[in-house]
């Protein structure tokens, strides 16, 4: 996954897989209820870019099993390929949002719909050992990886059914377990949150620093940093908005995250070091935005 998600993520003729991942900032939380996110019959075909001008990876799942092709970026020559039993898919993690689990570093995860247990699988490119795979008891869904692939980051949905309570969960990739302690913001409290997550942006050259966007309909748009090396998760509350406004997150340099507002295009920045959003910036004039 790139900066802003623009890693030149691509949309093949098929069907498609689309999960909706909703998150809190405190571990514990409440969600909206998210679609089912079982694969699409009868074939899934998905690609995204793994570093730029660099490898593709396209992952087409038809019958009982999957194949992952690597792509040369410029010539789309094929320059490797392997096959999977069973039906595999890229992750999604924004509603409708394009598909994730490729790091810059060459790291890929596929996710199996969801069953009676929850499975990945974890390649490194250029595909020539195979996958590790990872089963755990139904309720997991992916949400990030570690740039070398050394943790992976899970949401588990909390029993009873139909509460919405989840958790940010890490597993140790290497040592093959999931790790007992929840990721959490340390300076928040007891506090739950809920959200739609809406936007999303990753540190351009490793991928090691995940932000997501999420807007709630009784409370003011709150930003969920995960420090996906560092095992750490930072919460940021943005200020109210006004009726209508929304803002989407466009950029991630250092500790700098920038933002647009949707209608009008004014910009602003968060300090991740401190946690405040500084100056908004006017849309250039006659500029569009989606």
């Amino acid at each position: 996954m790139r900066s802003g998600n623009s890693s030149h993520i691509g949309y093949p003729t098929g069907a498609v897989l689309v999960a909706a991942l909703m998150a809190g900032c405190a571990g514990v939380g409440t969600m909206v209820p998210a679609p089912s996110t079982a694969l699409a019959s009868p074939a899934v075909a998905r690609t995204a870019v793994a570093s730029d001008g660099g490898v593709i990876v396209e992952v087409s799942a038809a019958g009982g099993q999957t194949v992952v092709r690597l792509l040369d970026g410029a010539s789309r020559a094929v320059t490797g390929m392997t096959t999977l039993a069973g039906r595999w898919a890229l992750p999604t993690v924004l509603s409708g949002g394009p598909p994730e689990g490729v790091t810059p570093s060459g790291v890929v995860v596929l996710a199996a719909p969801p069953s009676s247990t929850s499975r990945f699988a974890m390649f490194k490119t250029p595909l020539r050992a195979p996958p590790r795979l990872i089963e755990l008891p139904a309720g997991f869904t992916y949400d990030a990886v570690s740039p070398t692939g050394t943790k992976l980051y899970l949401i588990e949905h909390l029993p009873p059914g139909g509460s919405d309570r989840y958790q940010v969960r890490s597993y140790d990739v290497t040592a093959g377990r999931l790790d007992e302690a929840v990721v959490v913001d340390k300076t928040v409290v007891a506090e739950l949150m809920s959200g739609r997550a809406t936007s999303r942006v990753s540190s351009s050259l490793d991928g090691a620093i995940v932000a997501t966007l999420y807007e709630r309909a009784d409370a003011p748009p709150f930003i969920h940093v995960l420090y996906t090396e560092a095992v750490r998760a930072q919460c940021i509350d943005l200020p109210k908005t006004a009726h209508g406004q929304q803002w989407a997150l466009v950029g991630l340099n250092g500790d700098r995250l920038r933002l647009q507002e949707v209608r009008s295009g004014a910009q602003a920045a968060v300090d991740l070091v401190t946690g405040r959003m500084h100056g908004l910036v006017e849309a250039t004039p006659g500029a569009s935005h989606s």
